[in-house]
This record gives C-alpha cells, structure tokens and sequence, in this order.
C-alpha cells in the first residue's frame, strides 16, 4: 500500500497546461504592406449564378459547385484574416469578369494595368486573387455484415453459446475535393510574391440498409463544395497570415526530487 501511495503522489506532482505556439506565416511579406484588396476572377455568366442566389443548380450544376465552391473559399480566407491583425482589408470583395471557372491550373496572370487599377481604388498594397477553382468527387460503395439480434436464451451447445443474427449493409465513402489557385500581387514592384495552389478534401462515410437510404444520407454537391472550398480558404490564409498551433506541455508540480530531475 505505501508503494503504490508513493507511486500515486509522484503521478499527480505532474501537471500540464495548454499552450498557444506562435506560427509565423510561411512568406515573409514587410510589415509596410498592410493594406489588402481580395480579388474573384469569375465569368460573367458565374457571376449572375452567383448573385441571383439560385439553389437549384439543375443543368448547371458543375457551374454551380464551382462558383459555390470559389465563394466559400474566399469566405474561408477573410475569415481568417480577419481574426489576425496583419492586414486590413481594404474594401468590399472585387470581381472580374474575365475567367471562366473551369480548370484548377494556374491562367495567364493579370495585366499590370488591372492589378493597379484595383489596388489604386482601394488604396492597397497587395492584390489576392483568387485565380481559378476546380473540383473532383469520388464516390465508392461497399457492403458489411452487422449484428442484428442476440437470443437471451443460450444455447447448450460447445460450439454455439447464442443465437446471433446478421444483416448486409451499405456503405458509401465519398470524398469531394476543391482545388483552388491563388496569387498574390504587387503593384508597386509589378511582381508575383506568391502563386500557390490549394486542394482540400471533405470525406463522407454514410450506411444504411439499402442503397437508396445511403444515397439520400449522402451530402448535396452544394453543401459539400461550401464545406470543401471554406478549408481550402483558411488554408491559403495560413500561408500569408501568422497563426497558432495549440500543444500541451507538462511540467513538476511538486514531488521527490528524483521525480523532478526525471521531469
């Protein structure tokens, strides 16, 4: 008893506590840039999708995920941003009608003459622009046994304990992945700091007894390219933007002196 006393004094003599690490962004811009503007390169048709709110993407559908997606994912970026104190943004989000939203590879960059223009409206130091987004889906179906019943009458038997039953059941693991490209520019020195693409992944894991009931629990494209294209956002944001990474760290709280040295 006094052993496992002593074992049990030296256990709680460690403590710990939660800790937030700085992270510094992975680009080092100068702190003189402050001031940003965000740009949305989106078609003229994309744009109308877009701002007449439709919910029903019926024939545009692959139109429509993508500008969802691209939405969301600037939503995901300034939300982050607006959570350090690195930047201001300057403005309300810009949109240029010069690209279709078809492909995830990097477009010709902007003319310098458009990258001034927008940033001598806003009076800001560096343009972000959303270049291009694309998406992919994979959708894969399987089956398993489960369980259903278990007698409470046993069943004397050496080999046979209950009476167990079993069901197939369907599953369905889909994964919906958005790809984004970024760039961000100088006006000043008429430079490209930073060309980065983005690609996040959403995975669903669904069941049910027939595959129709998995098809209905699956998510919508919509809602699926919302939650996708939001992570891909707050991942570029972390590239340009300082964060921190929560940790947990131990330390001696008290106790013999042997335990402290080993602490």
């Amino acid at each position: 008893i006094i052993i496992l006393v002593s074992i049990f004094a030296s256990c709680i003599s460690q403590r710990e506590i939660v800790v937030d690490l700085y992270q510094p962004p992975r680009i080092d811009l100068p702190a003189s840039m402050d001031t940003l503007t965000v740009l949305h390169r989106v078609s003229i048709d994309d744009r109308d999708f877009l701002l007449n709110g439709k919910q029903n993407l019926g024939g545009r559908q692959e139109e429509g995920v993508r500008v969802v997606a691209g939405q969301r994912a600037v939503t995901g970026f300034l939300d982050h941003m607006l959570d350090e104190d690195r930047f201001v943004l300057s403005g309300n989000i810009e949109w240029l009608d010069t690209l279709k939203l078809n492909t995830d590879t990097f477009p010709p960059p902007l003319s310098w003459e458009v990258v001034k223009r927008f940033c001598n409206e806003k009076n800001s130091d560096l343009l972000i622009c959303l270049e291009a987004v694309g998406y992919n889906t994979d959708l894969q179906y399987s089956t398993y046994q489960r369980r259903t019943h278990e007698s409470r009458n046993k069943v004397w038997s050496k080999t046979i304990l209950y009476n167990v039953q079993y069901e197939t059941m369907q599953k369905a693991d889909y994964t919906f992945a958005v790809n984004t490209t970024w760039r961000v520019y100088d006006p000043a020195m008429q430079r490209i700091i930073l060309e980065r693409k983005i690609s996040d992944s959403i995975v669903y894991e669904v069941d049910g007894k027939t595959r129709e009931l998995v098809e209905r629990k699956l998510p919508s494209y919509e809602s699926a390219a919302e939650r996708a294209g939001y992570v891909t956002g707050e991942h570029f944001a972390r590239i340009i933007l300082p964060s921190y990474k929560t940790v947990i760290r131990y330390y001696y709280g008290g106790g013999t002196k042997a335990f402290r040295d080993a602490t």
